[in-house]
């Protein structure tokens, strides 16, 4: 588990007493990342926010489908990363995100075994740099939060580039193979369908939950509000992200 505060100066870290402390006296950010197994950590969800026990269940389970619950206090959501695994493929970074105006909680996992723990954390842990070097002074837990799933967003679209280039590649090969062998080439053909399939699945269901959550938040009273111009400019961006695999697995 791995605590800090986020100022306006700087982030230094924080034990759990130390956390509770700032939360009760003050405006600045408490940042909480731990993994799904951590049990004196998950115990905080409820401390700490109040987290649904449904919600608090969802953090140990791998959900292939994005979730985004609003309440008056809080937000939760599961939306997945993805990453390279060791043997080559994409697997999903299953990020679960707990926060309200000034304390996020994010908890990582179940993670497949072919992820190495850089690449589990390799968004948060960019995040986490800006942070501390002074390239993101976030105002909120909202900002972090955004600036987190922005990164994920980032992180996607280089998929797609990379994808991009290995297309390319076997097009090269196809034009120029013995045809006998040609179907050699197959098995790269369908790795890069597949990966061209997970990422544009995991964007539009990524932007879907967007258009719900700004859609909820313009009809439902009651609910903890947010900065509905991030919403739209995560929901755009992973409109782009599914457009552009699409002309990528039509290419």
């Amino acid at each position: 588990m791995h605590i800090c505060v986020v100022t306006a100066s700087g982030v230094r870290s924080l034990s759990v007493d130390a956390a509770r402390r700032t939360l009760g006296s003050s405006s600045d950010i408490v940042w909480i990342d731990l993994g799904h197994d951590d049990r004196e950590g998950m115990r905080l969800l409820t401390d700490l926010v109040g987290a649904q026990p449904d919600d608090v269940d969802d953090c140990s389970n791998r959900m292939p489908v994005p979730k985004l619950h609003a309440y008056a206090d809080h937000y939760f959501s599961a939306i997945n990363g993805l990453a390279r695994g060791e043997d080559g493929r994409l697997y999903f970074q299953p990020l679960k995100i707990f926060f309200n105006t000034t304390l996020l909680i994010t908890v990582m996992g179940p993670t497949s075994t072919a992820l190495t723990p850089d690449a589990v954390h390799h968004d948060l842990t960019l995040i986490r740099e800006r942070v501390a070097t002074g390239g993101l002074r976030p105002g909120s837990a909202f900002e972090l939060v955004t600036a987190i799933r922005l990164q994920m967003l980032r992180t996607q679209q280089s998929l797609v580039t990379e994808a991009a280039t290995r297309a390319a590649e076997l097009e090269k090969s196809i034009m120029s193979i013995d045809p006998v062998k040609a179907e050699t080439v197959l098995n790269d053909l369908f790795s890069l369908r597949h990966d061209l399939q997970t990422i544009r699945t995991n964007a539009a269901q990524t932007h879907e939950l967007y258009v719900h959550l700004i859609e909820t938040l313009d009809s439902q009273e009651g609910l903890m509000r947010l900065d509905v111009r991030r919403l739209n400019d995560l929901r755009l961006g992973f409109s782009h992200l599914r457009n552009t695999v699409d002309l990528e697995r039509e290419y």
